[in-house]
């Protein structure tokens, strides 16, 4: 069993929480957050948390390796994505629960690689543009393909950052995790995956432009 201390804590996201592996300084561990830590009041968050943890039908890291898995199969998704998208080992057991090992990106430092809102502000200008040069490869591949990522908020798009050079990542994978459609019809109808795509897609180059490239150093 993999044992997870709080020594070893990367960061907490809304549900899950990211640890350096304790026996590989180059991997790191994702588990979902306790309930306790959650706020009462993110009533939804919490029944998603409890069904993961009992069920791998609804486990986020379970589908998440899942959906990396379909990724790999398809060459010409692959071709493009393996450069952006973390490699996974698979899955584990620890104490907090079923835990997805997979690369851990660190900068020229040694230290975890920072996501694009905690590094806004941070950036030169030509190191934004550069940034979003490399998402248009990513997100024309997602919208070329359908492919289900939805997640297009700063948070989700992590810096490498190696001296003067920057490199971008996407943290998590959730596929049709992420969709929060009641009921999901982008799952099954591929336009309407497209437009609900491009739809999140837009909505991120908007506020890049506007927002996160006008504030470099």
């Amino acid at each position: 069993m993999l044992i997870l201390t709080d020594e070893l804590l990367i960061s907490k996201g809304g549900m899950r929480a990211c640890y350096r592996h304790p026996q590989n300084e180059l991997r790191c561990a994702k588990v979902y957050r306790q309930l306790s830590e959650i706020p009462r009041r993110s009533v939804a968050k919490n029944f998603r948390v409890l069904l993961g943890s009992r069920f791998n039908r609804f486990n986020i890291n379970v589908q998440e390796y899942r959906f990396w898995l379909r990724l790999q199969e398809d060459e010409k998704i692959s071709s493009v994505l393996h450069h952006h998208i973390p490699h996974i080992d698979g899955l584990v057991q620890s104490n907090l629960g079923v835990a997805l090992i997979e690369e851990l990106f660190l900068d020229f430092d040694g230290e975890p690689s920072r996501n694009l809102q905690q590094l806004q502000g941070k950036l030169a200008k030509d190191q934004l543009l550069q940034i979003r040069n490399d998402l248009q490869v990513v997100t024309d591949c997602v919208i070329e393909h359908a492919i289900p990522i939805y997640d297009w908020n700063p948070t989700n798009i992590l810096v490498l950052r190696k001296h003067d050079q920057c490199a971008i990542k996407i943290a998590d994978l959730e596929g049709e995790f992420g969709n929060k459609e009641f009921i999901k019809i982008s799952r099954w109808n591929t336009f309407a995956r497209r437009r609900k795509l491009r739809r999140r897609i837009d909505r991120f180059y908007a506020h890049f432009n506007n927002t996160i490239l006008k504030q470099s150093t």
